[in-house]
């Protein structure tokens, strides 16, 4: 087990999570484009991202959110949870993991949610804590863009 600090996250911290972001779910964004949601997530209350630290370098992160719904009680549901690869299996997931129960738990919540879809290391890790599989549902997707419109962007910003 990894002697880690978790603590919030901060705008500084936009480097490090682009690039877990890469490695862990293949996504890659601007560094500027993290940094101004970071700047954003930060300041809301019914967000947390939370950061591992290990030897003075940020390894892994993790995002939660409200998840108010009209037909259940409050729950916290977590949108990410990335750990540097050759720091899994080593108690840092679960710490942060830990620490969105705590807030969750302070907040009057019943439960933590997370959606791991296919990845079979995010299944297998999230039933080693303790979490069961609910609901099997397919996620659904719409661009509020039309295709052209993105393209055309993307020009004009690439000249």
């Amino acid at each position: 087990m990894l002697k880690i600090s978790i603590c919030p996250a901060v705008p500084e911290d936009a480097q490090a999570i682009a690039e877990l972001n890469e490695s862990c779910f293949g996504q890659s964004a601007p560094v500027s484009t993290v940094e101004k949601q970071l700047r954003t997530l930060i300041l809301r209350a019914d967000e947390k991202l939370l950061v591992a630290v290990y030897r003075g370098r940020m390894i892994a992160y993790i995002h939660a959110r409200d998840d108010l719904r009209t037909y259940r009680a409050p729950r916290k549901t977590i949108v990410s949870l990335a750990v540097e690869k050759s720091c899994r299996r080593q108690g840092v997931g679960r710490a942060l993991c830990e620490a969105i129960e705590q807030w969750a738990k302070q907040s009057g919540c019943d439960a933590v949610t997370a959606s791991v879809g296919s990845s079979k290391a995010a299944q297998s890790f999230f039933a080693s804590i303790g979490c069961e599989e609910r609901l099997n549902r397919k996620q659904y997707f719409k661009s509020v863009v039309e295709p052209r419109s993105m393209f055309m962007e993307r020009l004009e910003k690439n000249g």
